[in-house]
C-alpha cells in the first residue's frame, strides 16, 4: 500500500465516497504515510500527542496501565479504524500506548490540523463522533476496568473540543 491508496481507504471509510484527486491533494499535507513492524511501539501512554492516526493495513493493540502498574489491553484495531482521534482534541497526551501485533501501516495526521479537518469537512465531524460513541461503549463492555465517562466529564471535553485553539505539535511534523 502507498499513500495514496492509504487515502482513498481514509475517504471511504470516513468522508463521503466521492474519491476525487481534490479531497485527496487537500489530505495529503495535512498527513503522513508511515509503517510500524510487528512489537514496535507507535506512541505511549501519557506521551504528548502530536499525531491521531488511521490504520491501512495490519493491527495494533491499545494498552494502558492500572491503578497497580499492571498492564491492560484495552482494545485491539484493525484497518480502516482510527486511533487517538478524539483523546487528541481534549487532551494533550495519550490516553493508552500502541503496540503493533503485526506488520502494519498507517496515516498520522498532524494533531494541529485536526480541527480544520472536522471543520472542513461536516461529515467527518459525525462519522468520528459516531465512531468514538461505538468504541466507547465497545470497551465499557468488553473490559471491566474501564468506566464510562460521567456526562458532565463528556460534557466538559465536547466544549474543550469545540472552543480550545489547536495546541502546537514540535517533532513529528515539520513546521
Amino acid at each position: 500500500m502507498d499513500k495514496k491508496q492509504a487515502l482513498l481507504f481514509f475517504i471511504k471509510e470516513y468522508l463521503d465516497h466521492q474519491q476525487n484527486h481534490d479531497k485527496i491533494n487537500e489530505l495529503n499535507g495535512l498527513c503522513q504515510f508511515g509503517s510500524i513492524k510487528r512489537n514496535d511501539i507507535l506512541f505511549l501512554e501519557q506521551e504528548q500527542g502530536c499525531a491521531a492516526y488511521f490504520l491501512a493495513s495490519g493491527r495494533v493493540k491499545l494498552i494502558r496501565t492500572n491503578s497497580e502498574g499492571k498492564e491492560v489491553i484495552a482494545t485491539f484495531i484493525t484497518p480502516g479504524q482510527l486511533i487517538a482521534w478524539f483523546a487528541l482534541l481534549t487532551e494533550s497526551s495519550y490516553p493508552v500506548s500502541a503496540v503493533a501485533l503485526q506488520d502494519s501501516e498507517y496515516l498520522a495526521f498532524d494533531v494541529r490540523y485536526l480541527r480544520q479537518l472536522v471543520e472542513m469537512n461536516p461529515p467527518f465531524a459525525s462519522r468520528l463522533l459516531e465512531y468514538v460513541a461505538k468504541r466507547q461503549r465497545f470497551i465499557c463492555i468488553s473490559n471491566a476496568e474501564v468506566q464510562p465517562l460521567p456526562c458532565p466529564m463528556i460534557k466538559s471535553r465536547s466544549h474543550f473540543c469545540l472552543v480550545s485553539p489547536p495546541r502546537p505539535c514540535p517533532g513529528l511534523f515539520a513546521d
